[in-house]
């Protein structure tokens, strides 16, 4: 099944250039706050697709509010219309002031689509001037495979209150991934056996750790789960550039699979 369109206008940006309504740094990214994805990346079975654009000069009345509307649709190779939504009314409060607007549209890559490429079409409309600009972003969808999907960064363990790649010293950060198309031991009571490793490098590609973390998961899986979830926490001591490097094995087959994902810290002094 496809997503529904969902979005975000909560922080506007430096002001644009000019006056009239356009969708800009189109990126596609981990999760609704994470890094952009390496623009060679392929998408799993299991995953999210995120979209994430700018809308510059939504016309903003004298309380600050802006009024528009998005609507999506997910097309096949063909040009048919695998999925739509309608678009809907959005408005908030402009209370930093300028005239860029964040915002995203995601798309749940479930294990019943067929593989192949597909479109992600979204239409903004400012409902004030009734000038609609839209962006479209080609993705492809590969066979079920052994790999990483789910990949984002959270302020809780439980993954519900999203968090973005950039942080503070003394921040907890919790970071996700989850595992899909691994294999199981018939002999061990239907079991996966997946190790998961983190190793964390500096802006000089040097580790902070002499050793990973990891941890192996191999037992009491339930038999009808498709996607095993790890969870990382990481306690950021000292401003700098990192990037961690997620790893996961299927011990059964051998297959691995690894991503990048890059945090800032940042000294507020």
């Amino acid at each position: 099944m496809w997503a529904a369109l969902t979005f975000v206008a909560a922080l506007p940006l430096v002001p644009a250039q000019g006056d009239k309504l356009a969708l800009t740094n189109e990126r596609v990214t981990y999760g609704m706050l994470g890094p952009t994805r390496p623009a060679s990346h392929k998408f799993l079975p299991g995953d999210l697709y995120f979209l994430r654009f700018d809308i510059e000069n939504l016309k903003t009345d004298e309380s600050g509010k802006v009024l528009y509307s998005m609507g999506m649709e997910i097309l096949d190779s063909k040009g048919d219309v695998k999925y739509k939504a309608d678009p809907g009314e959005r408005q908030f409060l402009n209370s930093l002031g300028g005239n860029v607007t964040p915002a995203s549209a995601v798309a749940i890559l479930g294990s019943d689509q067929p593989p192949g490429k597909y479109t992600m079409k979204v239409k903004v409309t400012d409902l004030n001037t009734k000038e609609s600009k839209t962006i479209s972003r080609e993705f492809e969808l590969v066979h079920k495979e052994f790999g990483l999907v789910l990949v984002n960064a959270t302020f809780d363990a439980d993954g519900n209150v999203q968090a973005p790649a950039v942080g503070v010293p003394g921040q907890l950060l919790f970071l996700h991934a989850s595992a899909v198309g691994f294999d199981r031991d018939k002999n061990k009571a239907n079991q996966p056996k997946l190790s998961f490793e983190y190793r964390i490098f500096d802006e000089n590609k040097k580790l902070t750790l002499p050793k990973p973390l990891k941890f192996t998961v191999d037992k009491d899986v339930d038999a009808k789960t498709s996607v095993l979830p790890a969870t990382f926490n990481f306690m950021f001591n000292r401003p700098g550039k990192y990037v961690v490097e997620i790893t996961a094995k299927d011990e059964l087959s051998g297959k691995t699979a690894s991503v990048s994902y890059p945090i800032q810290v940042i000294d507020l002094k």
